[in-house]
């Protein structure tokens, strides 16, 4: 008899994986190894089921925290009557369908935005985080290839086709794939790839909108900074493991120019995007540089290169590395490039850098890859490009100094750092910083400035800018009297003062114009001359010009450039 009842549920098992035989006292005599495994640590056979299983009214069973309908069947085997009950597991997270819509909820919920496209490329899930990060709508994107939603040129430059096809994630990444109204809306993000089996499924990423946490993070350094400049010489130098000195809270000022240019570089911190930093010598180029980079890259390391301190003949090789036998005593050596990794590398100065080397670095940087001197290997370029010139980019241009096809790809963002005789205000910060750092370092008691000198220092025109004036700050501490406490015209060295003499009286050349008026001038007529030249085809003249489409159509709207223009 049990062999019979074991042959006819097994074929019932065939059917339903969760199934129970009872005899005609309600005992279970068979259970199905799916229940078995589940219910092993207490047992099944040879137990009443309704001592075990509780009945409720709408004909479902539970067990604990799972809830079964409950199905049964009578048989009769030799004469005797058996119960065969079949239990469907209400609760079913496990199974296909309710997984996937537990999976939707989830996600729908997440205040981080996701996006999921397949082997194809089309986008499969948009939730509602991302719309909101993005302007965009899920019903306009879902369904669609995610290089159309996103409107690229090319299909390859789509970031979820080079995870797919590489099957190596990007990871943590800043930056704008959507644009709205001529705003680019930036995220942070990590793109993965879906592996099943050695399957590619799709790509996915998780996207974080940082806008609320970097206003709060640019906040509080800016009450640091103020909080500093009101409690002079407290400032002690630092030497970061990175290979930086300077955050934005080292930078000394009260004008409302420098408030509003420190607020410009904190949000050119977070972009990728190459920058270009123009200021007179001494303005301070390089402590915007690194509080940048401090800003959003403080674990990567930072490389400063001053472009005029490199003799010619070793340019190449410290920017670009070298390989064994390339040219005599060459070894393997990486280049600062290299070194630099995902980190900043700086190029002061770049007007200095030869000709030949500037045309190679406009090939790195358009196809973002490098190669050593004597090598074949392509190597990528992973930092984030910054350089600084100290003359206006066109009369560098114009004198040769500076390739024009180069200056647009390095300044896709141009940062312009204001000579110190166009923001005196800030002259009384850093006479008091300076003050109680050389007081410290002198032992001395200085409180301040005397008017007079308040008043000749105004009228100087500072072409070696904040560099000169910490110099003669220093000078006249080191030539006044140990019990002083105002420094006063009479502490000015007698050189130092026949030298801002001179250059009093000696009308400084300036171009004609300002220099954002030049700059723009240059840019309205290129843009105009390329749109001509593609008849007004914008993708064509984007690619011609060496930016995004997105970032042409911006400048085309910032310059109010229309069809009827005249070439400047």
């Amino acid at each position: 008899m049990q062999e019979v009842l074991h042959e006819v549920m097994a074929l019932v098992e065939q059917l339903e994986s969760c199934a129970l035989a009872l005899d005609d006292k309600g005992t279970i005599v068979w259970a199905s190894g799916s229940l078995i495994e589940r219910y092993e640590h207490s047992g099944l056979c040879g137990h009443p089921f309704k001592l075990l299983f509780e009945a409720h009214e709408d004909h479902t069973v539970s067990r604990g925290h799972i809830r079964y309908e409950c199905l049964t069947r009578n048989l009769t085997l030799a004469g005797r009557a058996f119960t065969v009950v079949v239990l469907h597991e209400l609760q079913r997270l496990l199974s296909p369908e309710s997984r996937q819509y537990t999976l939707n909820q989830i996600l729908g919920a997440v205040d981080n935005g996701v996006i999921v496209s397949d082997y194809e490329g089309r986008i499969i899930y948009y939730n509602a985080a991302l719309e909101q990060q993005e302007g965009l709508r899920a019903e306009d994107t879902v369904g669609k290839y995610i290089w159309d939603v996103y409107r690229y040129n090319d299909y390859k430059k789509s970031e979820h086709r080079t995870v797919f096809h590489s099957g190596i994630p990007i990871e943590n990444c800043f930056r704008a794939h959507s644009h709205e109204n001529n705003i680019s809306h930036y995220l942070s993000y990590s793109t993965y790839p879906l592996i099943y089996k050695n399957t590619k499924l799709g790509v996915f990423s998780v996207c974080k909108n940082e806008t609320g946490l970097r206003s709060l993070l640019t906040k509080t350094i800016d009450q640091k900074r103020k909080y500093m400049q009101n409690q002079p010489g407290i400032r002690t130098k630092k030497m970061y493991p990175n290979g930086t000195s300077y955050t934005f809270v080292d930078i000394v000022g009260t004008s409302s120019c420098t408030e509003n240019l420190i607020r410009e570089a904190q949000s050119i911190a977070f972009l990728d995007n190459n920058v270009l930093v123009i200021g007179e010598t001494g303005t301070g180029k390089e402590v915007y540089v690194q509080s940048m980079h401090n800003l959003c890259k403080t674990d990567r390391p930072f490389i400063g290169v001053n472009c005029a301190a490199i003799p010619e003949n070793l340019f190449e090789s410290i920017l670009f590395g070298s390989t064994k036998g390339a040219y005599t005593g060459a070894q393997d050596s990486p280049g600062l490039f290299e070194k630099a990794g995902e980190g900043t590398i700086f190029l002061d100065e770049l007007n200095s850098m030869p000709h030949p080397l500037q045309s190679k670095l406009l090939r790195a940087l358009q196809e973002r890859s490098i190669r050593r001197v004597g090598g074949l290997d392509a190597i990528p370029l992973r930092c984030r490009f910054i350089s600084a010139v100290n003359a206006d980019p066109l009369q560098l241009i114009a004198g040769g100094a500076l390739r024009q096809d180069l200056f647009y790809r390095i300044a896709a963002i141009c940062l312009y750092i204001e000579p110190l005789r166009n923001r005196k205000e800030d002259m009384d910060a850093l006479a008091t910083e300076f003050i109680a750092k050389y007081n410290e370092h002198m032992d001395k008691r200085v409180e301040g400035l005397s008017e007079a000198l308040k008043k000749r220092l105004y009228q100087h025109s500072w072409p070696g800018n904040v560099r000169e004036f910490e110099h003669l700050i220093e000078n006249m501490m080191v030539h006044s009297h140990a019990d002083s406490t105002l420094l006063g015209l009479e502490d000015i060295p007698p050189y130092l003062l026949r030298t801002m003499d001179a250059a009093d009286t000696t009308p400084p050349e300036t171009p004609e114009g300002t220099l954002p008026g030049a700059l723009a001038s240059l840019e309205r007529r290129m843009i105009l001359e390329s749109l001509r030249k593609t008849g007004w085809n914008v993708s064509r003249s984007a690619r011609d010009l060496g930016i995004i489409r997105q970032s042409l159509l911006y400048r085309i709207k910032k310059l109010g450039i229309g069809k009827g223009d005249e070439i400047p």
